[in-house]
């Protein structure tokens, strides 16, 4: 048995010496977020699954320890600058957050304070993180860029391994190699990387071998953690990337696609893939019966998250302008009036914050998010990198019909990287720290 205090207490010290070694220079700030990762693998690699909600200290949860520590050496170091090439886009920032505020105790009146604190907060960290790193990014070398992005291909290559052992040695019942991490927050990670994995490869900063090795360690890595959404989001990513790349290239594209597909299948149906197959069949059975208003019945397995989706809709309709306030705690409020199955989100972003944030909030939200895609087909470095940030997002968005994982810090890290690269003109070199 772990003991969570003393878990917390090793790695408070590990951010400290992790927010030290990324004061030294923007590289080290950028790569401290690969590091923040790693010691979510690496310290744990003889440790089975935790989970997110058991190991948390004050409410956070400790496996963000590092992340927290990367962003505030980022802060520090940056100044707390933006580009100003930003401003209008944190102006919509700080509208969120604005309306957010005055939606939550002016307009709706929460109950539940420690729940807007802790989620407000989120949104205040996460969004500005995506800020930071963009300052940093437009700061530094795009050659040292491409050596992070490179190394952090390579640590998710090495942690799917990882996670892959683990699991045959059975030391967890799947191959989540963030024991600290819920499953799809792993997967999530992968599917994430995996568009950079392709630039890479496609730029040929990679060796095909290495190329090859990293694919399919994803892809058995993601068969083992048995998500869904890691794997319909894993073959997502793939086909945007290359329609992308290819565009009205049919020649190119549709053998390449019909290739992907078949060793998809293939790796499905073989032995390793037979949960992964099971879960997927169950997902086309209920959407076919969903689709043809038939519904779902209790015994069925995604019974439970296809009522929490209707339930979200119901609170939708009865509070469409200004939603319940911010917080999960507020949300359950409006959710125990409808006398749930369970007091839960219904795992779609869009359901889920629509009805927390009101119509009025979604749309500015919304607005930025659509405005952070519009810069990634602004990056003049490569047009295959635009492509890659473009499919990150896109690949993003659709997954999150099916998690809420906006409030996940590796996302608005990824998104700041691509941000930066937005405005760094073509040929131009930026020489710094």
């Amino acid at each position: 048995m772990i003991n969570i205090n003393l878990l917390a207490g090793i790695y408070l010290i590990l951010s400290v010496i992790l927010f030290l070694y990324s004061m030294k220079s923007y590289r080290n700030s950028l790569k401290s977020y690969l590091y923040a990762i790693a010691l979510n693998v690496f310290p744990l690699i003889y440790i089975g699954y935790l989970g997110n909600e058991s190991t948390r200290l004050f409410r956070i949860p400790i496996a963000y320890f590092p992340l927290i520590a990367s962003f505030f050496s980022s802060l520090v170091i940056s100044r707390s600058k933006i580009l100003r090439k930003e401003k209008f886009l944190f102006f919509i920032y700080l509208t969120l957050l604005f309306y957010l505020f005055v939606q939550s105790f002016l307009i709706i009146k929460i109950q539940n304070y420690a729940s807007f604190l802790e989620y407000y907060f989120m949104w205040v960290v996460n969004i500005f993180l995506m800020f930071t790193v963009s300052y940093i990014t437009y700061h530094i070398n795009y050659k040292i860029l491409l050596d992070i992005l490179k190394k952090l291909v390579l640590l998710i290559t090495i942690s799917s391994l990882i996670g892959i052992l683990k699991y045959l040695m059975r030391l967890q019942y799947d191959a989540n190699f963030m024991p600290m991490m819920v499953r799809n927050g792993t997967a999530y990670i992968i599917v994430m990387v995996t568009p950079i994995l392709l630039f890479l490869r496609d730029t040929r900063v990679l060796k095909s071998y290495i190329f090859i090795s990293s694919v399919i360690l994803y892809f058995i890595c993601l068969l083992l953690i048995k998500s869904r959404m890691g794997l319909i989001g894993f073959m997502f990513a793939f086909i945007i990337y290359y329609v992308y790349k290819y565009k009205f290239q049919l020649h190119k594209l549709i053998p390449f696609l019909l290739l992907f597909i078949f060793t998809f299948v293939v790796m499905l149906y073989s032995p390793i893939g037979k949960s992964s197959q099971e879960r997927l069949k169950r997902t086309l059975v209920s959407a076919q019966l969903v689709l043809s208003g038939e519904g779902l019945t209790p015994e069925m397995g995604d019974y439970a998250r296809f009522q929490l989706i209707l339930y979200g809709i119901e609170i939708i309709k009865k509070n469409f302008w200004f939603g319940t306030g911010v917080g999960l705690e507020n949300y359950r409020i409006k959710l125990r009036e409808l006398n749930p199955i369970r007091e839960s989100k219904p795992h779609n972003f869009y359901v889920s914050y629509l009805a927390e944030f009101g119509m009025i909030g979604f749309s500015i939200l919304m607005i930025l998010l659509l405005m952070v895609w519009r810069r990634f087909s602004r990056i003049g470095i490569s047009k295959t990198l635009s492509y890659a940030f473009n499919t990150i997002f896109i690949t993003v968005m659709f997954m999150l019909f099916m998690n809420e994982y906006i409030t996940y810090p590796f996302t608005w890290f990824i998104w700041g990287i691509g941000l930066g690269l937005s405005y760094v003109k073509t040929g131009e070199i930026n020489e710094t720290l």
